[in-house]
């Protein structure tokens, strides 16, 4: 399993876990630093700075609260430093400064995240290989993996409003993934 780390702002923490779920559904772990204080004897500043380094990426969420937390700010300093990719996604009033106002960002609309998480997975699949999405069976809850078409048979499917659809292995029942949030329903 990949893993990224998630830089956000305490009054984002909703934000930071839905992000984290969006990414489980294609077997990537976001690693929040809210959950990362909660365990060891390793001083916090150290655990985060692992986790970064161990990540293949550091998304940094840049709302209004994001782009003026201290914590937000260092996070993205070491993985500048630590040569760890960063993929700003920010909301439109957030002015990208200093080491990071050239760098390509993701709009976020905080009344539809989702476009915004769909489009960071468009960024990192290819680098990540990622081809599965999975989740649980509504009905049972046997975990259900959809094997992913290129980015391009996606990207059609999104904008025609179609849908994976495959029967659960375990119950039968007919499934429906949409390609563009993963969510799976019966």
């Amino acid at each position: 399993m990949h893993s990224v780390f998630i830089a956000h702002a305490d009054e984002d923490l909703k934000l930071a876990k839905r992000l984290s779920d969006f990414l489980e559904r294609i077997d990537v772990r976001g690693h929040i630093q809210q959950e990362i204080a909660r365990y060891g004897r390793e001083p916090l500043p150290e655990r985060i700075k692992r986790m970064i380094t161990n990540s293949k990426f550091l998304v940094a969420l840049l709302t209004s609260h994001g782009i003026s937390s201290e914590w937000v700010n260092q996070e993205i300093g070491y993985a500048i430093g630590t040569g760890v990719p960063i993929i700003p996604i920010k909301t439109e009033e957030v002015k990208l400064k200093g080491f990071i106002e050239d760098y390509k960002y993701i709009s976020l609309n905080l009344n539809n995240p989702n476009i915004a998480f769909t489009n960071l997975l468009i960024d990192i699949r290819h680098d990540l290989g990622i081809y599965e999405a999975k989740g649980p069976c509504p009905k049972c809850w046997k975990e259900v993996i959809f094997s992913l078409e290129d980015q391009g048979t996606l990207n059609r499917m999104v904008t025609e409003n179609l849908v994976y659809t495959k029967p659960c292995p375990e119950c039968d029942t007919k499934l429906q993934m949409k390609p563009n949030t993963f969510e799976i329903s019966s």
